[in-house]
């Protein structure tokens, strides 16, 4: 029985990432020729599929912050196209949302060490921001929000590794940094030079990010059920 709960888990997981990869790539596509009712249609799929997911490989209790940071992204992607400053918004929510996921694995946090490690993510947007505005009219409320939100989870992502050195809290720090790349390459495709190429590295990026943090959540929550499983087979043993 539990062998076959382990081949059906590696075959479930199998089936969900290509059926992911199919859907980035046809919004890929669809940026590529520039179809918007088939981007409209697959990009909330993006995250939807994420959300399958967890709620397939997962085996241990639901982290239902997780939840409704994927739900609020998915309502990000949806609200953009019709309102792109409220679209930024939910984005901000989901990082936030993100980074109260990864607090939940940090034992004890230094100010200082979250302010030092969060400070590149928020730098690099800023930067890139500061580099545009010369030439257009930012609204600098809305970079503000969606800048913090973004510096609160990369410096949760990078203090969550050093304290937990795990290649599970190695995948949140990565997909800190491609979450980043995707923004500021958002950055420069919204406000300065426009390209096709951009629009499908955002989207790619974007989707990778999720993917990645998706994995990392699974990894974590299994590993943790396994190790109270063989606690409580051991207990019982003894008994």
């Amino acid at each position: 029985m539990i062998f076959q709960n382990i081949v059906y888990k590696k075959y479930a997981s199998f089936v969900l990432d290509i059926v992911f990869f199919i859907v980035l790539i046809t919004t890929a596509y669809a940026r590529y020729i520039e179809d918007i009712t088939l981007e409209q249609i697959t990009k909330p799929m993006i995250v939807g599929v994420v959300l399958f997911m967890y709620l397939s490989l997962n085996k241990s209790k639901i982290n239902y912050t997780y939840i409704l940071g994927l739900i609020v992204a998915i309502a990000g992607d949806v609200i953009i196209d019709y309102n792109y400053n409220l679209g930024v918004m939910f984005s901000a929510g989901f990082y936030i949302l993100y980074a109260l996921v990864l607090k939940s694995f940090i034992r004890k946090i230094n100010l200082l060490q979250f302010i030092l490690f969060g400070f590149p993510f928020i730098l690099t947007l800023f930067l890139i921001i500061l580099a545009l505005s010369q030439n257009i009219d930012l609204d600098f409320i809305l970079i503000l929000i969606y800048g913090f939100a973004v510096f609160i989870y990369g410096a949760s992502a990078f203090v969550n590794y050093l304290e937990n050195n795990l290649k599970c809290h190695l995948l949140f720090l990565i997909a800190a940094f491609t979450f980043t790349l995707s923004d500021s390459i958002m950055a420069i495709h919204t406000y300065y030079d426009p390209k096709t190429i951009y629009s499908i590295l955002i989207i790619v990026f974007y989707g990778i990010s999720h993917y990645i943090v998706g994995k990392a959540i699974i990894s974590k929550s299994n590993k943790l059920q396994s190790k109270i499983n063989l606690y409580f087979r051991r207990s019982k043993k003894i008994q």
